[in-house]
């Protein structure tokens, strides 16, 4: 059976083709995975196959080349009369920075209380 011409597939053969990669098949997982072996990941915004030292990073905590972002989930859980005074509190923390709370307030599933969630960065961060 014949692989989609896909505009990735596409692309890849045309980055194999130009890249010299030996394939062992033709179809779509396997071309693919020749690619990523090469260091070539693809971009889906730009259409193309880019080269890289390191495989791109699917996680906010960690950069492509492997090291730490330095952000940090947090979750606030409180009573709702205590909820800003302690967003407060954690904003004026020595060594991080509040980069972003959740707009919506979360009921807790048990009790009164309520939670937010905050993404900061710490200080030692670029």
């Amino acid at each position: 059976m014949m692989a989609r011409k896909t505009r990735k597939y596409n692309a890849a053969m045309a980055t194999v083709r130009s890249n010299k990669i030996t394939l062992k098949k033709r179809d779509h997982e396997s071309v693919y995975e020749a690619l990523n072996s090469a260091n070539f990941f693809w971009n889906a915004k730009s259409g193309t196959w880019e080269h890289k030292k390191h495989a791109p990073s699917t996680s906010v905590f960690r950069a492509d080349d492997g090291t730490p972002t330095g952000i940090v989930k947090i979750r606030v859980m409180a009573h709702p009369d205590d909820v800003e005074h302690a967003i407060v509190r954690l904003k004026n923390t020595p060594g991080i920075r509040i980069i972003e709370i959740s707009e919506k307030a979360y009921k807790n599933r048990k009790g009164t209380g309520v939670r937010y969630y905050l993404t900061a960065i710490l200080e030692y961060a670029k």
